[in-house]
């Protein structure tokens, strides 16, 4: 489980983490945070409070399927 120290600009989880926090986000200012395809689960609220944050990660894959249930903004990438 990891939880984000940082809270603006554009971040790229590691790609070793698999799980993102509960309130990780909470309040950022981030504009976009970048995450792989090791991603497993998200908890709720990650990214509560969150208006401009963007939600970067592989076509298919969970943290994309997270953004749209969650109705944050997604953009599928590819390596």
């Amino acid at each position: 489980m990891w939880c984000s120290p940082f809270k603006m600009g554009h971040y790229t989880v590691a790609p070793w983490i698999d799980c993102i926090c509960a309130n990780a986000f909470e309040n950022s200012t981030l504009e976009s945070v970048t995450l792989g395809e090791n991603i497993t689960f998200i908890w709720k609220d990650a990214f509560k409070n969150c208006p401009n944050l963007m939600i970067k990660a592989p076509k298919g894959s969970y943290a994309i399927e997270y953004a749209k249930e969650n109705g944050l903004k997604f953009e599928e990438i590819t390596y």
